[in-house]
């Protein structure tokens, strides 16, 4: 075999590696999972939007997404809530440009969610059904804190008690 045909010979492995890769990071939701995921969005969507119209569906602000994502243990030393604004202003400015949400819009609804989960899980190296299963695994409102953090505040408490 000669070099080129050598080189010929990596880079398709490198552009295989690089397909399964991309095909990873796309969500392959049952349906199940979609209602699923589209049910803890719209709870997190409301609790933001507390004052918004009936006829009008949520839609998630950077902040509520930011506190719904810490607690479900998403942010590490690859990815940070610093990551995440830029995301998220990444997605926003990306619809805003080609047309899907109106200019001045500071909020997402549930496809550019969906496209951020992506995003997200490109950025960590993970698969995105992995990163949704973070997301099942964390709170199932903005009013339910998980069990790991209600410990955490308790004993938060009981430290402060004993200092004063």
């Amino acid at each position: 075999m000669n070099q080129q045909q050598k080189q010929n010979q990596v880079l398709a492995t490198v552009n295989i590696m690089r397909d399964v890769i991309e095909e990873s990071r796309k969500l392959h939701l049952t349906d199940d999972e979609r209602k699923r995921l589209r049910s803890l969005y719209k709870e997190f969507a409301v609790f933001a939007y507390r004052r918004q119209s009936a006829h009008l569906e949520a839609r998630l602000t950077n902040s509520v997404l930011s506190s719904w994502m810490r607690e479900c243990r998403i942010f590490d030393d690859k990815y940070t809530i610093n990551e995440l604004d830029k995301d998220f202003i990444s997605i926003l400015g990306d619809f805003t440009l080609n047309g899907v949400y109106p200019q001045g819009t500071r909020d997402i609804d549930f496809d550019g969610f969906l496209i951020l989960i992506q995003t997200i899980a490109a950025h960590k190296h993970i698969r995105a059904d992995d990163l949704v299963q973070m997301i099942f695994a964390g709170p199932r409102s903005p009013l339910q804190k998980t069990s790991e953090f209600n410990e955490h505040m308790d004993r938060t408490k009981i430290q402060t008690s004993q200092i004063k």
